[in-house]
């Protein structure tokens, strides 16, 4: 099954930040404050970001789903933080 989120939505599988962010040093009271994902489909009015970026976005950003029994989070474009490259 295919889900193409609607405008400008993002639809993200969330990862855990260990093995997102290697080599990458956060705080520890920041990892509370966000999370990471990778980005699985975007919408049409989706201009920042692409399929298989990696992001980071707040814990209550977003809507949580689940397709075919696989969690995923649907967000809007400006709730993600930013890209870890």
């Amino acid at each position: 099954m295919k889900f193409v989120p609607g405008f400008d939505r993002v639809l993200v599988t969330v990862v855990e930040q260990d093995k997102m962010l290697d080599g990458i040093l956060l705080p520890e009271f920041s990892k509370d404050d966000m999370q990471a994902g990778v980005v699985m489909a975007v919408g049409l009015d989706v201009k920042q970001w692409k399929e298989q970026d990696r992001v980071l976005f707040g814990p209550h950003a977003g809507m949580n789903i689940q397709i075919e029994g696989v969690p995923f989070r649907v967000m809007r474009e400006g709730e993600i933080m930013g890209k870890v490259c």
